[in-house]
């Protein structure tokens, strides 16, 4: 297990934890304090586990291209961890990445990545993934398996990626 597995793993038990207060903190003042000391506790730690060195620190340095954040960015898209609101930073973090140049080895990388999420179901990201991709698609109107559409609508677009190479 990696560092940003581990990270989403404990974020998890903390949001899950949250949610279990959540249920019962109308049985109480002492549970709707419970479920209170949850939320702070998760929010406490959100950014520290997010994203080794902090959340808020990677999307600062990747917003100026700094070329370790960008690095890691790339790392935490191909862990693909899962925790709470993990889409919309995956989602916002491929939107930061097309704005700066990567190596061939990190193109071919993304490349990687995203033809796993096109394999896998549809998640939030997937907006995103494309529309660093596209260029200009068209999409058919027969009915096709969504797997087989996807990939139809992203490998012609991941050989043109919107990920420039240094």
């Amino acid at each position: 297990m990696n560092v940003f597995e581990a990270n989403a793993a404990e974020l998890e038990k903390l949001r899950e934890r949250v949610d279990e207060m959540f249920r019962e903190r109308s049985k109480s003042p002492e549970h709707t304090a419970a479920w209170q000391e949850a939320a702070r506790a998760f929010h406490t730690v959100c950014d520290k586990l997010a994203f080794p060195g902090g959340l808020s620190r990677e999307f600062e340095q990747l917003r100026v291209g700094d070329l370790t954040a960008i690095e890691m960015a790339i790392r935490f898209l191909e862990a693909n961890p899962w925790f709470f609101r993990s889409g919309y930073y995956k989602a916002d973090i491929l939107k930061l990445l097309r704005k700066h140049p990567l190596s061939d080895e990190q193109c071919a990388r993304m490349r990687n990545v995203i033809l796993e999420r096109v394999r896998d179901r549809p998640v939030r990201e997937m907006r995103a993934t494309l529309a660093s991709l596209r260029k200009s698609a068209h999409h058919s109107s027969k009915r096709r398996s969504q797997t087989s559409q996807r990939m139809r609508i992203v490998i012609p677009l991941v050989m043109h990626s919107g990920f420039s190479t240094v």
